[in-house]
């Protein structure tokens, strides 16, 4: 009876860690690139990859100065392109989503 008491208890434990473990396993991850007209140079760059770095739930973040974009990967259950935009737009960098 302690054998299969046992048994159930590690296996109750087990199903707790995956379903927490599941929600970071399951948070979608998106790419977008913006395209922001004032990046025209690479310090601009550098200081918009440093602003969307620094808004939470961004991975990475990626700048091309001579085509004014920036490439952001993040997890969409924690922000979203409008954060990106407004974060931009706060900074005097304004900047707008590129179609796919």
């Amino acid at each position: 009876m302690n054998r299969k008491r046992g048994a159930m208890l590690l296996a109750g434990l087990c199903l707790i860690v995956f379903a927490a473990a599941g929600e970071t396993v399951w948070a979608a991850r998106r790419t977008v690139t913006l395209k922001v007209p004032a990046a025209d140079s690479a310090g601009l760059a550098t200081k918009v990859r440093v602003l969307l770095k620094g808004i939470e739930g961004v991975v990475k973040v990626t700048t091309d100065h001579n085509e004014k974009v920036a490439e952001v990967t993040f997890d969409d259950e924690k922000t979203d392109v409008e954060a990106f935009l407004t974060k931009l737009k706060d900074a005097d960098l304004p900047a707008k989503e590129e179609a796919e």
